[in-house]
């Protein structure tokens, strides 16, 4: 696949919008359960057909409950079939110029929705139904919908070149969410730590809304009943009754606990800079008060390379955790990330020492591809991880696979949610006892009982799931959950079975899912996906629709991927914490933050009134602070391995033409090109920008083998001044933060500058 070849537009000529427009979400929360609908509207305002693709992000443990699209005024149904039909049929619809739509899961939580034979002005929409068991940890119940991906370390191994979702900093696609609470999670506190609402009392509850949002962070709902009480829920199948048990066994009373050892590992890559590793900074300092004197313990800080606190684990003694704490307070931008050499290095802490367990403690926001190597050595010297997810948008599908596969456990966090509560939730499963088998009795045979297939420990959510064998027996009366731990340990709970209201469907599929996690033979995952309308790694949702003869395209259309917003926070591009120096809090990139005001700045995006105001989101800069930002942004991703000697190496057709002559005029006059790039970077520095890192490498490596003066830096600087009402091509930042995501390359010993 050609690069070049693929389109990352973002508007026609006009401003107006290519593919995705904006994105609703509706859900409704009962019992345990979630039942979610993610409607996206699409138009293709250009003026050819388009193939429109999407990689977006839902819940890990999501289970899909429908795929229907519309388009003009039909309404059409997506049905599951085998991934090797799906593609075939999908395919042989563009081919005949029909228009085909298409659903696919690359990943646990990750997922690609295509679109093919769009024609120019026709809008679709394609909504995609999805169930979920809410998380219930150290008491608290969740809800989170994932909105943006954003850049990641290395290749995905599942995705297509052309499913690799690109991000781009002037993406903005708006959000709307509306959630329906039933009355009995809003009887104690909650709250959305991510978005502001607007609540509304409703009949059975509360009506929870967030308007005027954007797709660059996760929505976030988090309630803290009284008591959350065991119970069954059972829904009647083709076989007989589906049933669902869903206990929190209670933490284990425990006077004294056993000497621990602990190795916490500190993710300070380039994308955590900023609030991220704030945050990191804080748990890292808590997990330290989290220990006891007969604890022991190591730190290690990772990015592209590692860096240890000690060799050794030491005594959490006073004096170690003082230098500790004061060693991760020097911590700074470490460069890529590296995670699994991070977590190869935290290993060996337990090879030193195999009669002691060891646990590892991860902080990070999960902003690489593939940590299977890390969990498959870990999971072998039996180390568990625990992860925390950090960011408005952490990679959940990377930092969930790392615990499960490790017998750990995941909380996610968000910049403005306590780390504190978190982390002593983490130490406190630590000491818990896990459990190793459940067993479910509802007074007659079960078909199949599947158990949760990652690890649980008292305090957290427990869900069993079981199909009782056909014979018309009526609703089971009591449902009895035994649950075994790995210490030997035992509880049981019965409790009633009631019949599911409203949410049966998800009832049924979530049961029929978890039944899917047991089976291990190709075919019959695949037949039993089908069957139950499931999709999985092997299956997918297809939908096509046949066009009029005279409607159907000649040509094949042209693909459109599209590109996602920037996470809020990301690599310290923005806040969205106040600080006690700046209580506003400025929620827009910071390349993109126009000194002469042009951009009205407040506490969030949402209390801008003057939308018409925000012209950098159109792609157009009004002051010299924005348009340096705008350049420093796109060298971040431009400039790989090594500085340009010549202008003509800058994509020069691209250039403001005014800053394009200007800079040539240097060169007329005498001066070196490969200098006055370099005073380019250092005149953006004045304009208040900050490079990115792999600039700043290849700057100082520059500047040690130029003779530039500080003379020639003024004169771009004020060239750049004079740069004003510049429109800047999307294209540019297409080709920085395009086919990698925007992720910086990797800069060693050996990379030379200019």
């Amino acid at each position: 696949m050609n690069y070049a070849e693929l389109d990352y537009g973002l508007h026609t000529g006009d401003g107006a919008r290519i593919a995705l427009q904006c994105v609703q979400i509706e859900a409704r929360i009962a019992e345990l359960l979630a039942e979610t609908w993610l409607t996206q509207h699409y138009r293709n305002n250009s003026a050819e057909s388009l193939e429109v693709v999407y990689t977006f992000p839902l819940p890990v443990d999501a289970v899909l409950l429908s795929f229907q699209v519309g388009l003009g005024d039909r309404r059409l149904a997506g049905v599951v079939v085998s991934r090797q039909e799906a593609e075939q049929g999908y395919e042989a619809a563009i081919d005949q110029g029909d228009a085909a739509f298409r659903l696919q899961q690359v990943r646990d939580g990750v997922y690609v929705v295509s679109l093919g034979n769009v024609v120019p002005g026709e809008s679709v929409t394609v909504s995609v139904r999805y169930a979920q068991v809410l998380d219930v940890l150290q008491g608290r119940l969740s809800y989170r919908v994932p909105t943006a991906l954003a850049p990641r370390y290395g290749e995905p191994a599942e995705l297509e070149p052309w499913q690799q979702p690109p991000v781009l900093p002037a993406a903005e696609f708006p959000l709307a969410v509306a959630v329906e609470v039933s009355d009995k999670w809003t009887q104690g506190d909650f709250e959305c730590p991510t978005h502001r609402i607007a609540c509304t009392r409703t009949e059975g509850g509360l009506r929870v809304t967030a308007r005027e949002a954007f797709l660059d962070r996760d929505f976030v709902l988090e309630f803290r009943p009284c008591a959350i009480p065991a119970g069954a829920l059972a829904v009647q199948s083709d076989a007989g009754w589906m049933l669902g048990a869903f206990v929190v066994p209670p933490a284990s009373a425990r006077e004294a606990r056993a000497a621990h050892a602990c190795v916490v590992v500190i993710d300070c890559s380039g994308s955590m800079q900023g609030d991220s590793l704030a945050q990191a900074k804080r748990g890292v300092n808590l997990a330290l008060a989290s220990l006891g004197a007969q604890d022991r313990f190591a730190l290690v800080a990772f990015g592209t390379h590692v860096e240890r606190f000690h060799p050794e684990l030491l005594a959490a003694s006073r004096k170690n955790v003082a230098l500790a704490r004061d060693w991760v307070e020097r911590l700074g931008d470490l460069g890529g990330t590296e995670t699994n050499q991070a977590l190869r290095a935290a290993i060996d802490y337990a090879a030193r020492d195999e009669d002691e367990a060891l646990d590892i403690l991860l902080l990070t926001d999960g902003a690489c591809w593939d940590v299977s190597a890390a969990a498959a050595e870990s999971h072998a010297r039996g180390v568990r991880i625990f992860t925390m997810g950090i960011g408005s948008a952490s990679a959940a599908d990377t930092v969930r696979a790392l615990a499960n596969a490790t017998g750990g456990a995941c909380e996610l966090v968000t910049p403005k949610e306590d780390m504190a509560e978190r982390v002593a939730a983490h130490f406190q499963r630590m000491h818990e006892p896990r459990v190793l088998r459940t067993d479910l009795d509802a007074g007659a045979e079960a078909r199949w009982i599947a158990s949760p297939a990652r690890a649980t420990f008292a305090g957290d959510r427990l869900a069993v799931f079981a199909e009782l064998l056909p014979g018309g027996a009526p609703l089971p009366a009591s449902v009895t959950v035994r649950v075994e731990f790995d210490d030997g340990s035992h509880f049981k709970v019965t409790m009633a079975c009631a019949p599911v209201e409203k949410l049966d469907d998800s009832l049924r599929s979530l049961a029929a899912s978890a039944r899917l996690k047991m089976l291990t033979n190709a075919t019959e995952r695949t037949a039993w996906a089908v069957l139950h309308q499931l999709i999985c790694t092997d299956t997918d949702f297809l939908v096509t629709a046949a066009r009029a003869p005279d409607e159907r395209t000649v040509e094949l259309p042209r693909l459109h991927i599209v590109p996602h917003m920037l996470a809020a926070g990301w690599g310290a591009s923005s806040s969205v914490v106040p600080t006690s120096d700046s209580p506003v809090c400025y929620d827009v990139p910071s390349v993109f933050r126009c000194q002469s005001g042009s951009v009205s700045l407040s506490r969030d995006r949402t209390d801008r009134t003057d939308r018409t105001d925000r012209t950098w989101a159109q792609g157009r800069t009004s002051s010299p602070g924005c348009f340096a930002g705008y350049v420093a942004a796109s060298m971040g991703g431009f400039f790989r391995r090594r500085l340009p000697q010549r202008l003509a190496a800058l994509p020069t057709g691209e250039l403001p033409p005014k800053l394009l002559e200007a800079l040539q005029g240097l060169v007329r006059e005498g001066w070196n090109e490969a200098e006055i790039i370099v005073a380019l970077l250092r005149a953006l520095e004045k304009q208040g920008v900050v490079l990115p890192h792999v600039l700043v490498r290849l700057l100082e490596t520059a500047e040690r083998r130029s003779s530039q003066s500080s003379a020639l830096v003024q004169r771009v600087a004020d060239m750049l001044a004079g740069t004003t009402d510049l429109v800047w091509p999307e294209r540019w930042i297409a080709i920085a933060y395009g086919p990698d995501g925007g992720m910086p390359a990797r800069v060693g010993p050996g990379d030379e500058g200019v």
